[in-house]
């Protein structure tokens, strides 16, 4: 009887470590892999710069310590670098992810900020800082090539430094991201 209470305890062992393993492959792959930018962007020509093209479209960033951020506006593109417009209208989403379980990612989020956005006449103002939201990434089979949130596809990314969406994001959330988002 004691031989089958070893062995449960065995499998049970194995079992939860099996699950934490998962979540740290997948904590280390965001560490790993912080900067997506979405898929299947439509790359114009600047007419001012032959060497630069233009596009709208989104980015995001899974911090090493549980910062997120996502930036919607104009990205541009030198060469096989991107990096984010300035001084071009854009949105600031910040807040914290943390892994669930193996195949989930939780982002808890808001607005944190909104510049040379043109609004429709009659519609409020955005909401600054934002409500807080909160969306799961579930993630697809390995290996994991890309991921949807708010209903667009993102994939891996270096060609976007880390350093510029880490130092973007805390022009607009300077103290610990983690308060912008509310509790975890």
């Amino acid at each position: 009887m004691s031989s089958l209470r070893t062995a449960f305890a065995v499998f049970l062992s194995l079992a939860c470590g099996a699950g934490l393993l998962g979540r740290n492959d997948l904590s280390r792959f965001f560490t790993i892999h912080p900067v997506w930018v979405q898929k299947d962007l439509s790359w114009e020509q600047d007419p001012g710069d032959k060497q630069q093209k233009f596009a709208n479209g989104s980015s995001l960033y899974f911090g090493s310590k549980g910062d997120f951020g996502s930036f919607r506006g104009t990205l541009v593109k030198q060469g096989a670098r991107l990096g984010l417009a300035e001084g071009e209208g854009e949105i600031v989403y910040a807040g914290t992810w943390k892994v669930t379980d193996a195949t989930t990612l939780a982002v808890d989020y808001r607005l944190v900020g909104a510049y040379k956005l043109v609004r429709p006449k009659g519609e409020d103002p955005l909401e600054i800082p934002g409500p807080i939201r909160h969306a799961e990434i579930h993630l697809g089979p390995k290996p994991l090539t890309s991921i949807e949130f708010d209903g667009t596809k993102f994939e891996a990314t270096s060609a976007i430094k880390t350093s510029e969406l880490k130092e973007h994001l805390q022009l607009y959330a300077p103290a610990d991201n983690g308060k912008h988002a509310g509790p975890k």
